[in-house]
């Protein structure tokens, strides 16, 4: 009801190369079932063989929404991904963890991308009449099924070994930026204020 209205929330799994690998549901969302109390049923109950074709080592890119499934996927000898949460006390992340992050999120957008394609369909991306609601997977699962037929992928070709090694590479670099500030001592309770003038054709700083 967070959204003041009845949902409900089908679960789509989508592969890294962004093809819609199955629509589990829809289930009724509410505070009882978020995204990990849907993912911790679909693999208790087995929906749709789920562990046949999921195996030992599978990575599954997640977001915040499934931290409290994560360590049950991982007992599930599943590797997990997940965007970095800012600890208690802290107030951004450290240069590691925004790497960390940012090497997910190259990684998930096809999800997000997958799901807007969906919303694409009018009828899907707006409020629905109840007397709809028992055929609302169905729905889900044809249009799925239209896009790949009739749209292009969206990824046409894997990331080359070399674009990837480079994103791990960059991901171990230094802040300087934040070594530079440091080192200075130049962080401040006060923030100076710049004002930027334009003087022809250059930029001056006061």
């Amino acid at each position: 009801m967070y959204k003041n209205r009845t949902l409900i929330k089908p679960m789509i799994i989508v592969g890294s190369d962004g093809y819609i690998l199955s629509v589990l549901g829809p289930y009724n969302a509410n505070a009882h079932n978020n995204d990990a109390s849907i993912t911790k049923h679909l693999f208790k109950t087995n929906a749709e063989d789920i562990k046949q074709w999921i195996k030992d080592d599978d990575e599954l890119v997640i977001d915040r929404g499934f931290r409290d499934a994560q360590a049950f996927l991982e007992s599930l000898n599943l590797k997990v991904e997940m965007p970095c949460f800012i600890k208690k006390g802290e107030k951004q992340h450290t240069t590691e963890e925004a790497n960390s992050s940012r090497l997910i999120t190259k990684v998930r957008w096809v999800v997000e991308s997958a799901n807007g394609r969906i919303k694409q369909w009018r009828f899907l991306d707006e409020v629905v009449s109840n007397h709809f609601v028992p055929y609302i997977g169905d729905f889900v699962r044809i249009v799925s099924a239209f896009i790949y037929c009739f749209r292009a992928p969206l990824i046409n070709d894997f990331y080359s070994k070399e674009l990837g090694q480079t994103m791990l590479d960059r991901a171990q670099l230094v802040n300087y930026v934040q070594k530079y500030v440091e080192d200075n001592n130049l962080i401040r309770k006060k923030g100076y204020l710049f004002r930027i003038k334009w003087h022809g054709k250059r930029f001056r700083f006061s």
